[in-house]
């Protein structure tokens, strides 16, 4: 099915105003802060009229949606609000306000479609072999900021493991964490590509 024939979620959510202008959209994200720079998930719940939402009635629609940081396009950047509109799309989808502008009946919205081939791409980058020469960065980095004499980083270690590592030397850097803490943190992260490269 090609991606024309989607229905973006900004004229979905037109279709549902004019349709139930009392409606009510509430978008939270539910992946906690903390992994929000390496992915987001969120949920959407929509009431077609406000009294329901206020009386504290059921949603009539739910959607969710996880979006991984630094994929290609929009979401190198934005996957918080891309994912956002997604879990939207969702939730307009599961009310009948589908995607798909040729069939009636529930599919992807055209922001997951794109989302979908940018988090495969993002994940098979994450899971590739760190080069040497980024190896010898981040090892330096965590010498400086964990005060590490010298860590030994094996050859296996991807491009995610190293992302990981970097991120704990930060929290340490910004003393959201203690050195003995980033130090346990960076021996549990570093078990698996240690056990691969055995």
């Amino acid at each position: 099915m090609a991606i024309k024939d989607y229905e973006m979620v900004k004229s979905r959510k037109l279709r549902l105003r004019k349709e139930h202008p009392e409606a009510v959209i509430i978008p939270e994200m539910v992946s906690p802060v903390e992994t929000a720079m390496e992915f987001v998930i969120f949920k959407a719940s929509i009431w077609t009229d406000r009294e329901s939402h206020i009386k504290g009635e059921p949603p009539d629609s739910v959607g969710f949606s996880l979006s991984v940081a630094g994929g290609e396009r929009a979401d190198k950047t934005s996957w918080t609000e891309n994912c956002e509109e997604s879990a939207v799309g969702r939730a307009l989808d599961n009310l009948g306000y589908y995607g798909d502008k040729r069939v009636e009946e529930p599919t992807c919205s055209r922001e997951e479609i794109t989302n979908a081939q940018q988090n495969k791409k993002a994940l098979a980058e994450a899971a590739k072999p760190m080069p040497a020469a980024d190896r010898e960065v981040l090892n330096a980095k965590l010498c400086g900021d964990i005060k590490y004499d010298e860590v030994d980083l094996p050859e296996g270690l991807t491009v995610g493991e190293g992302r990981d590592l970097w991120r704990v030397a930060e929290q340490h850097l910004r003393k959201e964490i203690s050195q003995a803490d980033a130090r346990e943190q960076v021996e549990a992260l570093l078990e698996a590509p240690r056990k691969r490269a055995a």
